[in-house]
């Protein structure tokens, strides 16, 4: 993901709009726009070949793809 994006969209009024995220924000809008184009994090994760932790209890432990 990048520390910084802009995009282009259309507000409630439909005028259009460019704004930068950074940061942490602008991961939260990269999540949010894969969910428009129907990706969930899950692939994201199958696609770096990354690994799933879940929380159990007060120990983590992995969980399989």
């Amino acid at each position: 993901m990048s520390q910084e994006i802009t995009i282009k969209f259309l507000d409630q009024k439909g005028e259009k709009l460019i704004q930068t995220f950074t940061e942490f924000a602008s991961q939260i809008v990269q999540h949010e726009i894969d969910h428009l184009n129907g990706i969930l994090f899950v692939d994201r994760l199958l696609e770096q070949k990354a690994q799933l932790y879940k929380l159990n209890g007060k120990e983590w432990e992995e969980v399989e793809l």
